[in-house]
């Protein structure tokens, strides 16, 4: 669905990774540090959108995997878009507001709903949303 809806809005998703809910913290990690650092190499790649979708996969499991993989790549040429979402078990140990000022703090552009983060993804491709 992020992927239709990246193209319907106008955008040009260059790939995606989904990691189902028995990943580990090193499969995230691995999965992140991946896509951050071929991205940043890309120069058609502007911006990466992190959407997660949580109800039993632990969040902050999750956003501590995201940020390492950040903070060891250090991308230059690419902006950072969040939106995480999470019920249950997931927010037991981090909830969506421990989630947005982990990743604000890292350097992550956080925004409240997946449409508004596409539009940011958008926006600083160069392609507006109409």
């Amino acid at each position: 669905m992020t992927v239709d809806s990246i193209a319907v809005m106008g955008g040009r998703p260059a790939n995606f990774s989904d990691i189902a809910g028995g990943a580990n913290a090193d499969n995230i990690y691995a999965h992140a540090k991946l896509i951050l650092e071929k991205s940043d190499k890309n120069p058609e790649v502007k911006a990466v959108l992190i959407t997660l979708t949580l109800v039993a996969h632990s969040m902050k499991l999750s956003i501590d995997a995201i940020i390492k993989a950040i903070k060891e790549v250090r991308p230059r040429n690419i902006k950072l878009v969040a939106n995480v979402r999470a019920a249950g078990a997931a927010k037991k140990e981090m909830d969506v507001d421990g989630a947005k000022a982990a990743l604000t703090a890292a350097g992550v552009i956080w925004l409240d709903s997946l449409e508004n983060a596409i539009k940011k993804c958008i926006h600083v491709s160069g392609r507006e949303w109409n």
